[in-house]
């Protein structure tokens, strides 16, 4: 009998734990606030490899989750939003993958028929992600609002069709499943080491998450002027290959309001 579904019961999942990287015992279907970790999510994405792999180098989901955020900073401030409106957004499109550090990520035909046991309780993959996904925001204060949805989509379908340009081999199937697709990003995408994707994930971090604390004890405070040329550069390769406005002069102005 073949099953419309995968189902991975209690006894060989729900009653098991993962050891992270920081030495946590989390069970990957009930990950709670307690167990987040912003140094495991960054240092497990930064090993993971986008498409499962199948790309011309190793390309981290961490580097991945860096374009995304300078991606949405770019779209918030050209919409004129707020310096905490920017960070939030930016700071949701950093980790809007970091579910993947607890229960990894497995292709979208397998996602959508797989179901997890839960005490009795079958869920779906794509629930299992979500109650990941709530924990992440409550420990990081975050309000996902449809705006910051829809936003982050595009972003993460720019960067997808940007990805495949320049490190998917080309074949007359991907062509055809990115139609519909944002146009590629101008800036060609040269991977990072994984080593430079989970720095570069964790400054980022620092720099957008909503308390202070963190902000000063990592970093120190930036302006938004510095923290978005940051982004921008990461996600264009220069600022002269960035849109031409003047985004240096918006965004001072945002934050002088």
């Amino acid at each position: 009998m073949v099953h419309p579904f995968l189902r991975l019961s209690d006894s060989s999942l729900c009653m098991k734990t993962i050891s992270t990287y920081t030495q946590r015992k989390v069970c990957p279907i009930r990950v709670g606030v307690e167990d987040i970790c912003i140094e495991d999510i960054a240092h497990s994405l930064a090993l993971q490899c986008r498409w499962m792999g199948h790309c011309a180098d190793f390309y981290s989901v961490a580097e991945h989750c860096v374009r995304v955020a300078a991606y949405v900073s770019l779209t918030y401030i050209n919409r004129g939003k707020s310096l905490e409106e920017t960070r939030e957004a930016a700071l949701v499109g950093l980790l809007h993958d970091a579910t993947e550090a607890y229960v990894s990520d497995i292709p979208t035909p397998i996602k959508n028929h797989t179901f997890l046991e839960d005490g009795g309780t079958l869920r779906t993959f794509r629930e299992v992600e979500a109650m990941i996904m709530d924990s992440i925001c409550e420990k990081y204060q975050i309000d996902l609002t449809p705006e910051i949805e829809e936003v982050v989509k595009l972003a993460d379908d720019a960067l997808l069709a940007t990805e495949a340009r320049d490190l998917v081999p080309p074949t007359k199937e991907t062509k055809e499943w990115l139609k519909g697709f944002p146009e590629p990003l101008q800036g060609e995408i040269k991977p990072w080491t994984w080593r430079e994707s989970e720095a570069r994930f964790l400054n980022e971090f620092y720099n957008l998450c909503p308390r202070e604390e963190w902000r000063s004890s990592h970093q120190g405070e930036k302006t938004l002027s510095d923290l978005l040329w940051s982004l921008v550069e990461q996600l264009f390769g220069s600022k002269k290959e960035a849109p031409q406005e003047d985004l240096r002069g918006s965004v001072d102005d945002t934050a002088s309001d």
